[in-house]
């Protein structure tokens, strides 16, 4: 029998703040699938997600308005504000100039 061990770390950045997507398995059973803002601390913003994609949609979206709030406060930190690389390109950006034209 095949063991099957792998530690998964992807990590990005918004807003300043580092960003990193877990998922370590071992033994063939998924162990950690999770989003955290780093630096890893007692009180670190965990957000675990399941194996599908809408999920770990969330859990970055969870991670994005954590980061937002503790950048702005209850304030919306408004459309200005985004770079071109955290922009929607090619086909869901054109999905998003339909529903605004709509």
């Amino acid at each position: 029998m095949k063991v099957y061990n792998a530690m998964n770390n992807i990590y990005v950045r918004y807003m300043g703040r580092e960003i990193s997507i877990a998922q370590h398995v071992t033994n063939g059973r998924t162990d950690v699938q999770e989003v955290g803002i780093l630096p890893a601390s007692a009180d670190m913003h965990i957000v675990r997600y399941d194996a599908v994609l809408p999920s770990l949609i969330n859990a970055l979206q969870e991670i994005q308005d954590e980061i937002d709030k503790e950048i702005w406060g209850d304030k919306p930190s408004g459309e200005s504000t985004a770079t071109a690389a955290q922009k929607p390109t090619g086909r869901a950006a054109q999905e998003g100039q339909q529903t605004q034209t709509q």
